[in-house]
């Protein structure tokens, strides 16, 4: 049984590639659900596939990708929850950068 995952926000699939992305990204299938979002996209996108996308390449750790979806709503919808996004991103990808042990300061 694959592992339960955080689920992308559950409104409505504007497409049914978006739709099998979200089924996929519910099932685990992290790098199938980022391929049907990226369809979805190609065919009609809209802002809620590039926040669904963002959440599996978020996942899988394509945090440069995530954060140009993330980026790219954000110049579209200046909201709130927007916003937090962006910067959640990025405090967690400044988290993972460690400089090289012969370059600490001491």
């Amino acid at each position: 049984m694959p592992p339960q995952l955080s689920r992308p926000p559950s409104r409505y699939a504007a497409s049914r590639p978006e739709l099998d992305g979200d089924v996929a990204f519910g099932m685990g299938d992290i790098k199938g659900a980022i391929a049907q979002y990226t369809l979805a996209l190609s065919q009609k996108p809209t802002l809620l596939c590039y926040e669904k996308r963002c959440a599996a390449y978020a996942h899988v750790g394509k945090y440069t990708q995530a954060m140009a979806d993330a980026e790219y709503v954000l110049t579209r919808e200046n909201s709130p929850a927007a916003r937090l996004r962006v910067k959640n991103l990025k405090t967690f990808v400044q988290s993972k950068v460690r400089p090289l042990p012969c370059c600490e300061r001491v």
